[in-house]
């Protein structure tokens, strides 16, 4: 089954946070064929003001079921050192269970799709960057639709490195 996730900080050492989840993710036996957008830079959304984002969205396959993986996405959050009180607040890293295949899901635990996902451009740009003709239960609209409405286009974002930016600054550190 195909996975999408959202991964993102904007505390500490943002790359180093995110490279760590991926190398995490991609050694995960449970877990294959992991593919990744470019990595992205956004502007807080939100009523308080914080530091900029870093985000990118993850596809991979697993034959677990979405606690399962939101159980692994909460432990790589603590590893670095995230607490679990920090909901709407700056955060070294943040992982997101955003789609799991066309599971539809209302649970106080785990929302399927991720109720917030089409409102996000953070989200919706690296998305579309995987998966341009993806469509998710209960959503009518393209990535490209809701990426073109107004609001959407409002939310500052951009390209800061390629997809392979993670494997490229893993295979320097270990060299």
């Amino acid at each position: 089954m195909t996975v999408y996730l959202g991964l993102g900080g904007n505390l500490g050492d943002r790359r180093r946070y995110l490279r760590e989840a991926l190398l995490a993710l991609q050694s995960d036996p449970a877990l294959g064929a992991l593919q990744t957008s470019g990595l992205y830079q956004s502007t807080h959304v939100g009523d308080t003001p914080q530091a900029d984002h870093l985000n990118l969205c993850v596809a991979l396959e697993s034959a677990l079921s979405p606690l399962a993986i939101l159980g692994t996405l909460h432990r790589l959050e603590r590893a670095a050192g995230r607490r679990p009180d920090t909901h709407g607040q700056a955060r070294t890293l943040d992982l997101d269970l955003l789609l799991h295949g066309d599971c539809v899901r209302a649970d106080p635990r785990c929302t399927l799709p991720h109720p917030r996902l089409s409102q996000r451009r953070f989200v919706l740009e690296p998305l579309w960057e995987l998966a341009p003709r993806l469509r998710w239960p209960g959503q009518t609209l393209s990535l490209r639709q809701l990426l073109d409405s107004p609001s959407i286009r409002r939310q500052e974002i951009k390209q800061v490195a390629d997809p392979s930016w993670w494997k490229e600054e893993s295979a320097a550190r270990t060299a």
